[in-house]
């Protein structure tokens, strides 16, 4: 394993650590009422946003570096659908209307890479 891969490993297990972490900080602090504004009713829209932050952090930082693989097409778009489905619970976008169209996005996106790989 080369050294790109394993940094790609490592990130990897930072984003998903952090993403457990964060999921079990939510439901202590919605279960225990630590908050007021964290509920057991909106605790998956924090969820949600948290993963796109975690995600757009991660992004962000392996597009800057040098020392890891430069986030794919599905990488930016699982953290807009993460970030769409957080921020829906707190803002007037109605995620109802836009997932639809992510899922359209990202097929035009995979087969759009299917025809034009280069061989």
């Amino acid at each position: 394993m080369d050294n790109m891969e394993k940094n790609k490993k490592r990130i990897e297990t930072l984003f998903w650590g952090s993403l457990i972490l964060w999921v079990g900080m939510v439901f202590v602090v919605a279960n225990f009422g630590i908050f007021t504004f964290i509920t057991m009713g909106n605790a998956w829209k924090w969820i949600l946003l948290g993963a796109g932050a975690l995600a757009l952090a991660s992004n962000v930082f392996r597009s800057v570096s040098a020392d890891y693989p430069n986030p794919q097409v599905w990488d930016w778009i699982f953290t807009a659908g993460f970030l769409i489905g957080g921020l829906s619970g707190f803002t007037a976008i109605n995620f109802d209307y836009i997932w639809p169209f992510i899922l359209i996005i990202a097929g035009v996106v995979t087969l759009g890479g299917l025809f034009l790989k280069k061989k």
